[in-house]
């Protein structure tokens, strides 16, 4: 049937692209790279911007998920925190710490600011993090078991994560947070949750119906009613600042699905989603979507080592396949970026 051939269509190019990822992982994964750590000067950087950071969200209301907040006059100091991307640089330094120390005191301080903008992703991204700089993880009984029980304790937390970001979001105090949580069936929130967070890293059936209606969301582009994915990354961010741009793909397949205009959330087609849009051409998609994985790979492997190919694999499987380009351009941006201040005398390792 029909759906039966959309959703193998769909399937073969998530395998396609998980392949790729996993080629290049393979590829630079048993090489021996030169170890890149970071001095302390900057760990005490980083903490520095990420506490300004979240004292900043914290008095404007900024950066909050979910909302349509924005400053009604240009605001030197939003312009700096969109030029430095605190959030992005905590990725970027925080493996490479030397300092054990500065690299806790960096992720706690992450954890509470992204936490407090209604993101629980946080948990997820200080778990890979940590799993990164401290790779390879040695497992010993006793570990073993902090392990598990802190797995247990995050599972059986997810309730209150959960109402923590949506009340975050919502503007709510934390005793009217706590209030429902509690006054709520636990275990059932429990597992509505769970399921929630699983189905947000699945994106087969936004794929599908991309590939259904692939003439309506080709057309659109074409029409320039949402950007090409290339269109995405600081440069263009910085663009569409001071001149009109189209909306995201994933904000406009959410508005396609959902029925409703002028969304402050996102839904992920994925890369399968936009090589479904191409149809034939997709095969140019797939052949600029695996020679971008190449030179990234290539780039993280020489300048940031072993943990760099970990780190660029994980966001390449959390970022890029996923279709949140303009976080994965980002990431490869500002890690040249930061590349080219290792270059300099004054900011040695």
């Amino acid at each position: 049937s029909q759906s039966r051939y959309i959703t193998l269509v769909v399937y073969v190019y998530q395998l396609l692209f998980l392949y790729f990822i996993f080629i290049f992982f393979r590829q630079h994964s048993f090489k021996n790279y030169k170890i890149r750590t970071l001095n302390n000067r900057w760990g005490v950087g980083l903490i520095f911007i990420t506490i300004l950071f979240f004292l900043f969200n914290r008095i404007t209301g900024a950066g909050l998920a979910g909302t349509e907040f924005s400053f009604n006059t240009s605001n030197p100091i939003n312009i700096f925190f969109v030029l430095t991307q605190p959030d992005l640089l905590f990725l970027l330094i925080a493996p490479f710490l030397a300092s054990s120390r500065l690299f806790w005191v960096a992720t706690i301080i992450y954890f509470f600011s992204m936490l407090s903008r209604g993101w629980m992703g946080s948990v997820l991204i200080v778990f890979l993090i940590y799993l990164i700089r401290y790779y390879p993880v040695h497992v010993k009984l006793k570990s073993l078991v902090y392990f598990i029980s802190l797995v247990l304790m995050v599972f059986l937390l997810l309730p209150i994560l959960d109402a923590l970001k949506w009340g975050m979001r919502l503007g709510l105090s934390l005793s009217d947070i706590f209030k429902q949580v509690f006054n709520s069936n636990y275990w059932e929130v429990l597992f509505t949750v769970l399921d929630s967070v699983v189905s947000r890293f699945q994106n087969i059936n936004y794929a599908a119906y991309t590939l259904e209606n692939r003439e309506f969301f080709l057309n659109s582009l074409l029409n320039g009613d949402f950007s090409w994915f290339f269109q995405n990354g600081i440069f263009y961010s910085t663009f569409c600042k001071i001149s009109e741009c189209p909306i995201d793909f994933n904000v406009f397949a959410a508005e396609k699905i959902y029925g409703t205009v002028g969304l402050s959330w996102n839904i992920d087609p994925g890369l399968s989603g936009w090589s479904s849009i191409f149809g034939f051409f997709s095969i140019l998609f797939i052949g600029f979507s695996a020679f971008f994985l190449w030179i990234s790979f290539h780039f993280f492997a020489k300048v940031y080592g072993n943990k760099g190919i970990l780190l660029i694999s994980v966001f390449s499987l959390l970022y890029f396949y996923h279709g949140w380009l303009n976080a994965f351009f980002n990431m490869i941006i500002y890690g040249f970026f930061l590349y080219f201040l290792f270059r300099l005398k004054s900011f040695k390792f």
